[in-house]
């Protein structure tokens, strides 16, 4: 059995004080109903050896901690969700709860935060989580150095702490040497290229490892979802019952052979090193190791069974190397289009006489070019001379290719430009992006090279220069290449990701499209296996379809494949999935609810297969009104804007997969009271729009400014994740704040002009990088809610949030925006603010 080592991160952690105004004393900002802070210290050695958590030491104990890793804690079983701080390249994580007399308090944890599925047992006498559901991804994002911080699972020994009535009165306590340890293994493979039908430069998407059995071997899981006991270290089963990670750690249904690494650096063969993240498995001899290597030339495919047995741990680093030769290794060319190419010179186009010309230009061969002029540089002279001005429209040059006969698949443009200068193609037609490289910066320039156009199935491109910030650029241009293919071979297409999925009762004709390309829809044939007599599909009477249909199931799960074959060209198969009879899911348990004022607080335990969970809270008196409900993925729900000293009754019911294995559950109830309302009457509503106007109005300082907003003195205050900030005001999008080259971390509204009683507050808003930042309110110093929770994430569209408050509240309003972490190098606008 695999039991986790508790190891310490890198280097013994440094003494903080506990009283005094030293620098490491903590700060207790954002105070809220949890009145003391926990201010945990991980151990660490060393934490200047690296930059991040997974920069990778040759000890698999050293952790570095990177500022923006999320913990999920539980603190005497109460969870909370933290974020580290780093301070001279020292880590910290704060937690805050209710605690007003000395007492013993256990600490529990995991990292990421990501990984934390729920709850799934606690001993309530202990005051201890027992058993945690968590998730190893199976699809991992690495580079050549280092592994996916996402599938990078800590868990932190039990830790109890005392706190004495000196920490009462200071209202905080530092907790040092909380310590963390990996229960998954990480392997790190090398590969080496001896194959002639290979090439070391071909570039590389992603590694698939696979493990299949041998003959009278057992299966072994690598990634999948599983249960962890933070106190014993050990993996355990539903029942709490310790299981042997070495075979398989994760629940039935859950449990995968395989693990695939995506490179979004692409690179090339010759160089490449996989890192994963799996279980601590021990293979046994006669196990299968299949690496299916996906290029940007070929599939390879390389078998390797195991004459010996071979265990991955999780105390150290494990190394593997592949060879890449012809023993058991296939490889299978992908499709290489025909080449013919269209080019743009220079000289194609005529010389202006003066400046740059305000009309489209088109040359003989079909290449149209607008607003451009001769360089007069030295090491670019004549060059295509083009320009982006983010301000003004007309100013804005770009070249669109002729309309070719077959589709487009490579572009190669010979250029130079400023250091902010790109290069972006776009759909001529629906001006979507569709890729974007930063152009050469060098005196006498370099290629640009876009490959693997072919997907995007075009037969004209736009190109143009842009700007990764908000200033002017300007790209010289000595030629364009426009590779593409003038196949008339047929070749028939779905999406990458089909696949179809059948409840066992569905009898229904279900359908999906396809598209064909050099043919008519008459060359298409659909088929599935014959001895597959339950599933029938066939082309339908509308074009470019195919109707299925399946009998209704008794038994077991059951597969098969509907194949699509276009004459003369290609065939593929959609894998095509008929579900067992459903399984009702069980209640929920655990279920508590306290009432804090008007509000409510929900929590109950995960229950295994959930997809999600409905509650609803009604009036306990007759009639039994229901008066609020909404559905969470979480296990627990904050419900405010309840009557005062009102007696309720709140059902919760797991939810199923919409009948595809399991029925949603009975609900489960409990009964709890609220308590006196606040006794304040809101305010009138007030809302200020940013749209319609340039002018400054919170001051044109990057780091914030004050300013009246429709007759109330509101300060905003900025933080910068990355670049020296860029704050603008557009009639059409609002406050502007960040851009390509400057991110902002934090985002701060604040004001205490409006004194009269707040029961809401909103903001609308949009994040270009949706999902980085999450936004929360505060009325002096008192959370609002949204949707049941604290914070949300931003999206990309703009929409308005409205937070309330349980009962009316006076004092600050505080709208927080964070990111949370240097990604994100992209603009928020705010267009609106609204209070009642």
């Amino acid at each position: 059995m695999k039991r986790i080592q508790y190891l310490l991160c890198m280097a013994a952690a440094a003494t903080i004080g506990l009283a005094g105004c030293s620098k490491d004393e903590p700060v207790m900002a954002e105070p809220s109903a949890d009145n003391f802070m926990f201010n945990i210290v991980p151990d660490d050695f060393n934490a200047a050896a690296a930059t991040s958590r997974t920069a990778y030491d040759p000890a698999i104990g050293n952790i570095v901690w990177t500022a923006g890793d999320q913990m999920q804690l539980y603190v005497d079983m109460a969870a909370r969700q933290s974020t580290a701080e780093l301070t001279d390249g020292k880590a910290s994580f704060k937690a805050y709860f209710s605690l007003t007399a000395p007492a013993t308090i256990n600490l529990q944890g995991a990292v990421p935060a990501s990984a934390v599925l729920g709850v799934k047992a606690k001993d309530d006498a202990t005051k201890k989580v027992t058993s945690l559901q968590m998730a190893l991804p199976n699809v991992q994002n690495a580079t050549l150095t280092t592994f996916d911080p996402a599938a990078d699972i800590l868990i932190a020994q039990d830790m109890s702490v005392e706190v004495t009535a000196d920490d009462i009165t200071a209202g905080y306590k530092v907790v040092s040497d909380f310590r963390f340890g990996r229960p998954m293994a990480i392997t790190q493979y090398t590969f080496t290229l001896d194959n002639p039908a290979l090439t070391a430069d071909e570039t590389v998407e992603s590694v698939t490892l696979t493990v299949n059995p041998g003959q009278g071997n057992a299966e072994k899981g690598l990634t999948g979802r599983f249960y962890f006991n933070p106190g014993t270290g050990y993996f355990v089963d539903n029942t709490g019952a310790t299981v042997d990670a070495t075979v398989n750690p994760f629940y039935q249904g859950q449990s995968l052979n395989n693990v695939k690494v995506a490179f979004a650096e692409q690179p090339k063969l010759g160089e490449l090193v996989m890192w994963a993240v799996t279980a601590p498995v021990k293979l046994e001899a006669g196990d299968q190791m299949i690496f299916t290597v996906k290029t940007s030339k070929n599939t390879v495919v390389k078998t390797v069974t195991l004459a010996s047995e071979l265990a991955f741990v999780n105390t150290q680093l494990n190394t593997a190397g592949v060879k890449l030769n012809a023993k058991n290794c296939v490889v299978t060319p992908n499709e290489v289009p025909g080449e013919l190419t269209e080019t743009l010179l220079n000289s194609d186009l005529p010389k202006p006489s003066s400046g740059y010309t305000t009309s489209v230009t088109e040359t003989t061969s079909g290449w149209s070019v607008y607003h451009y002029m001769y360089s007069t540089t030295a090491a670019t002279k004549d060059w295509i001379q083009t320009r982006y001005q983010p301000g003004t429209v007309a100013n804005r040059s770009y070249i669109v290719s002729p309309e070719i006969a077959g589709t487009i698949t490579q572009l190669n443009i010979f250029c130079q430009g400023s250091a902010n200068g790109t290069i972006r193609l776009l759909d001529p037609d629906t001006e979507a992006e569709i890729a974007s490289k930063a152009v050469p910066t060098a005196t006498n320039g370099g290629e640009l090279v876009f490959e693997n156009l072919y997907d995007f199935n075009l037969s004209k491109i736009k190109i143009q220069p842009y700007p990764s910030n908000t200033s002017n650029t300007t790209v010289y241009i000595q030629s364009v290449k426009l590779t593409y293919d003038p196949s008339v071979t047929p070749k028939i297409s779905v999406p990458a990701d089909l696949k179809i999925e059948i409840s066992a009762i569905d009898t229904e004709v279900g359908s999906f499209t396809y598209s064909i390309r050099n043919a008519t829809d008459a060359d298409v044939t659909v088929s599935v296996p014959a001895a597959d007599t339950w599933l029938t599909a066939e082309k339908s009477s509308t074009a470019n379809t195919v109707e299925y249909m399946a009998e209704e199931n008794t038994g077991a799960l059951r597969t098969s494949t509907i194949t699509l074959s276009v004459a003369g060209g290609n065939t593929v198969e959609i894998p095509v999935t008929q579900y067992a009879p459903v399984q009702k899911l069980p209640a929920v348990t655990d279920l508590t609810a306290t009432a804090d004022g008007t509000k409510v607080d929900v929590s109950w335990t995960a229950v295994e297969h959930a997809t999600g969970y409905a509650w609803r809270i009604a009036a306990a008196s007759a009639p039994t009104t229901t008066v609020d409900v909404g559905t969470v993925e979480a296990t627990s729900v904050i419900i405010t804007g309840l009557e005062p000293t009102t007696a309720y009754i709140v059902s919760v019911m797991a939810l199923g997969d919409n009948g595809a294995t399991y029925d949603d559950s009975d609900e489960a109830t409990v009964d709890v009271t609220t308590g006196e309302s606040s006794g304040i009457t809101p305010g009138p509503a007030w809302n200020y729009s940013f749209l319609g106007s340039t002018t400054a109005v919170l001051g044109t300082d990057k780091t914030g400014g004050t300013g009246t907003l429709g007759g109330y003195a509101w300060t905003a205050a900025y933080t910068w994740a990355a670049g020296s900030g860029y704050v603008a005001y557009e009639s059409n999008n609002g406050l502007h704040i960040g851009s390509g080259s400057n991110a902002p971390k934090t985002i701060t509204f604040s004001t205490s002009a409006y004194t009269e009683g707040i029961a809401s507050v909103s903001i609308s808003v949009r994040d270009t990088n949706a999902t980085t930042a999450s936004l929360t309110v505060t009325v002096g110093g008192t959370p609002l809610i949204y949707n049941g929770n604290e914070s949300v994430t931003l999206t990309s569209a703009v929409t308005k949030y409205t937070f309330e408050a349980a009962s009316p509240l006076k004092g600050e309003i505080v709208i927080l925006i964070d990111r949370g972490s240097t990604s994100g190098k992209k603009a928020i606008y705010v267009t609106e603010l609204g209070i009642n």
